[in-house]
């Protein structure tokens, strides 16, 4: 199966330094891609069907998280701005 664990990504001919929420959603895609290849494998489409319910429960959260801490930087940085 495939898993990639870097701690940085290329960005064209950039380096950038992934962030360790990006890091967990990242091996949380890994993670959902693995059992999709699982049950395509084994042609059955219920295989580890409740962990990907809840890996997918884990990402929603983890984005509804990030969304909320962007849009708390972007309220105090118009605070500032105003």
């Amino acid at each position: 199966m495939y898993r990639e664990n870097r701690s940085w990504t290329r960005d064209r001919s950039t380096r950038v330094p992934v962030c360790p929420t990006g890091q967990r959603l990242a091996e949380a895609l890994i993670h959902l891609q693995n059992i999709k290849f699982g049950r395509n494998q084994r042609q059955d489409p219920i295989f580890a069907k409740l962990v990907e319910e809840r890996t997918g429960e884990l990402l929603d959260r983890e984005l509804q998280a990030v969304d909320e801490q962007v849009q708390r930087i972007s309220d105090e940085h118009s605070g500032r701005a105003s």
